[in-house]
């Protein structure tokens, strides 16, 4: 029997553990001021939420008024409830120990930039856990934008994804653990829309990356849909 998502299966029977990550970071350095995970299992297409990891980061530089007024978080905050960012990685070393096969998710590789930015890489215990989510990473962002795009051809945010699949859950955005916590909804809704994504790729097909690589643009509409298939 095919496989109804034969792109995204290659990820999901690989691993047990699914990590949905985010991180917020300072305006112009781009050190992490704020890191969440949620650690999921996958079930029938559906990923079922285990624990939650969330912290604010201790930094010396300056985290920027844009990054404030977006995120809420400023400097005092920071000083009052952050850990340092070698606590973080210990935190991260023992939770990691706990789950088996981890793959990780963020929308986008920004995060993983985030991540790279801030690794001391003499430092071995944060040399492997930075190649530990380098080698076992999967681009939400990526993913999701080879079948849905809005009418210009345009990535949709975390928001507008939200609002497309009906989720009515409401959650604060550039927040690290709302947005990782939105990943993993957008996934499940993603899994219970499939006729209306194909619907909907299907209407938007000219403005999808994938008519862009094909050598020809005339197609019937059973092979549209083939071809849409593919990118599940």
């Amino acid at each position: 029997m095919a496989s109804k998502y034969p792109y995204l299966d290659t990820y999901l029977n690989r691993y047990k553990t699914f990590i949905f990550f985010d991180f917020e970071a300072t305006a112009f350095t781009h050190m992490p001021i704020e890191l969440s995970m949620v650690f999921t299992s996958f079930n029938n297409y559906h990923f079922n939420i285990i624990e939650t990891y969330s912290t604010y980061i201790k930094t010396d530089d300056k985290i920027g008024k844009y990054v404030t007024e977006l995120t809420g978080i400023d400097k005092d905050i920071l000083d009052r409830n952050g850990v340092t960012f070698i606590n973080v990685i210990n935190n991260l070393a023992t939770l990691f120990s706990k789950y088996p096969s981890k793959l990780f998710l963020s929308y986008s590789k920004n995060d993983l930039a985030i991540l790279k930015n801030a690794i001391d890489n003499k430092n071995l215990k944060q040399e492997q856990i930075k190649l530990l989510m380098l080698r076992n990473f999967l681009d939400v962002q990526k993913y999701l934008a080879r079948l849905i795009r809005d009418e210009n051809g345009n990535i949709l945010s975390l928001k507008k994804l939200s609002d497309y699949l009906n989720i009515t859950q409401d959650f604060k955005f550039h927040s690290a653990l709302d947005d990782s916590i939105a990943m993993v909804k957008i996934f499940n809704a993603y899994f219970n829309n499939y006729e209306k994504i194909l619907t909907d790729a299907f209407n938007n097909f000219k403005n999808l990356p994938i008519y862009k690589r094909q050598e020809s643009s005339d197609y019937t509409e059973i092979e549209i849909k083939e071809i849409l298939k593919e990118q599940l």
